[in-house]
């Protein structure tokens, strides 16, 4: 996000960027075989499914991209 504010973008633009990236990484994780974390337990039942907090960051990322596009600015549950 710092790059594509640093090269001029707007920060909607930014942010959407940024959540573009972390959804490509979250699919990236899927034949991933964890090492460390819960899923570690089980890697073989984990290969197949991505990541959960790298999934998580990307829904959040594009939940923030979505609320600053609609122009909201009511704080979460207000």
């Amino acid at each position: 996000m710092r790059e594509s504010l640093a090269a001029g973008h707007t920060l909607t633009d930014a942010l959407h960027f940024a959540a573009a990236a972390a959804s490509a990484a979250a699919d990236r994780t899927v034949g991933m075989e964890p090492k460390v974390g819960r899923a570690s337990w089980v890697p073989q039942r984990a290969i197949g499914h991505p990541d959960a907090g790298c999934a998580m960051l990307a829904i959040a990322m594009q939940a923030a991209a979505a609320e600053i596009t609609a122009g909201g600015t009511t704080p979460a549950g207000g």
